[in-house]
Parts: C-alpha cells; structure tokens; sequence
C-alpha cells in the first residue's frame, strides 16, 4: 500500500509505519523541528518517494536523512543545489529514481551524485548540465533512462551520451530538427529515443533514417504526419508518431 502524505510537523505521524509514503514538502515553512522529531520514523517506512517543491528547508531534510535505506525516488523542484545537499543525496543506498526540475546552480555536480549505484532513471529538466556532467553518466552502473534538454544536445554530448553502454531510453525535451540532425550522427544500436518534438518537421526524415539501428524513435506532438513518413521511401520502421510524453517517473 502506498500513502501520499503532505508533511508538515503535525500531518506526520508514527501510525504510518509499514506503508510507504510519498512525502510532498513545499514552501517556506519556518518550522523544521518536525525533521529531527520525526527522522527514525522516516527511516522505518519501507519506501518513501521524496518530492521538494521551493522547500526552504531541503538541505537540512536531506542531511538529515543521508545514509537511508528506504528513499527509492527524489523529486526537487525550483530549488537551488547546495554542495551539501549533492552529498547528501550521494549517501542514499536505493535511490531508484532522481528529478531535477528548474534547479539552479548544479551545473558540474554530477560526478559527485556517481556513488548512488541503485540510482536507474535520471530527468534533468531546464536544469544547467555541462559537458562533464554528461561524461560522468558512464560511471553509472545501473542507469538506463535518462531526460534532458534538446539544448544540450551537442556533437561533443552526443558522443559523451553514446559512450553510455548501459542507457536503454533518452528522453529529449523540446527538441527540433537541429536536434535530430545532432542526435543522426550516432546510430543508436538498442536505443529507445523519445523525443517531445512539436518543432521537428518532415525536413529531419533523412536524419530519421540515419539512426536505423534505434529499437525505437518516438516522436511525440511532432507535426510529422504517417503520410510523410510513407512518401520518404526510405526504411523507417523504427520510427513511431505519438501525441503525448511521459517522462521517466
């Protein structure tokens, strides 16, 4: 069974122990004695998904809670990365699952996030990523979907995210025909690509069949029609229209 619960000191409560939760903090809140109140509790449920929206006291939540065993999956929304807290979240032991959305200033903590071993699905949405972060993905053992931004799609990147032998799906963000031009410099071999590409038009068809050894090109909201597709005469079985996106979660 699996309990959503909005945390503030007086909504936790030891009752929930042997459920998991999904603990949602937003805010500035100015009381923070509920996290050390209630920490070994935390520490009982059996799975807590972890989601911070603008919470004020994210740093010291996640310091709190390094070394934990039952963290499967973090969420951080709007909030600025402290080096603290990238070593705090480097300390979790299942951590499944990682969000980072509109986060400033993690550009270049990526290297410091490779301890996490468990850590198999990764969305980096309109938050700063550099080059070297992009290298650090090989240094994950289990990570096999990753979400970025079209914007980081670089000939430079593309080969840093090639060399990541064991990503199975990417995930591309506002991408356009620059992006599958970008992306149809690598084959792809095994890969899943799915892209939100309401700019990618029937132009990047050619780029499409470049990357004939994808298990699947995806593409979603694109004006690219299956009429398109057909007239190109050219192998383009791997590739599938869709009208929605759904990131890793």
């Amino acid at each position: 069974m699996h309990v959503a619960v909005a945390l503030s000191s007086r909504l936790f409560s030891p009752s929930f122990k042997g459920l998991d939760a999904s603990l949602q903090l937003f805010g500035h809140a100015r009381d923070i004695a509920w996290i050390f109140d209630y920490r070994d509790e935390l520490r009982t449920l059996p799975g807590i998904s972890l989601s911070l929206k603008t919470y004020s006291h994210a740093e010291k939540l996640l310091s709190t809670l390094e070394g934990s065993n039952n963290i499967h999956s973090v969420q951080l929304q709007k909030t600025q990365i402290t080096d603290e807290m990238v070593r705090s979240l480097a300390t979790q032991k299942n951590l499944n699952l990682l969000i980072l959305t509109d986060c400033e200033q993690f550009e270049g903590n990526l290297r410091l996030l490779e301890p996490l071993k468990q850590l198999n699905r990764l969305v980096l949405h309109r938050t700063p990523i550099n080059q070297g972060d992009l290298a650090a993905l090989q240094n994950f053992p289990a990570l096999t979907e990753l979400g970025i931004e079209s914007k980081v799609i670089t000939p430079q990147n593309v080969e840093a995210l090639s060399a990541c032998a064991r990503l199975q799906k990417l995930y591309i963000l506002d991408s356009n025909d620059q992006t599958v031009a970008t992306m149809a410099l690598k084959s792809w071999p095994g890969m899943a690509l799915h892209l939100s590409c309401q700019h990618v038009t029937p132009q990047c068809i050619p780029d499409l069949a470049r990357m004939s050894l994808a298990k699947e090109i995806r593409l979603d909201y694109s004006p690219i029609f299956p009429a398109d597709l057909e007239r190109a005469e050219i192998p383009l079985e791997n590739v599938v229209l869709r009208n929605s996106f759904k990131l890793p979660n």
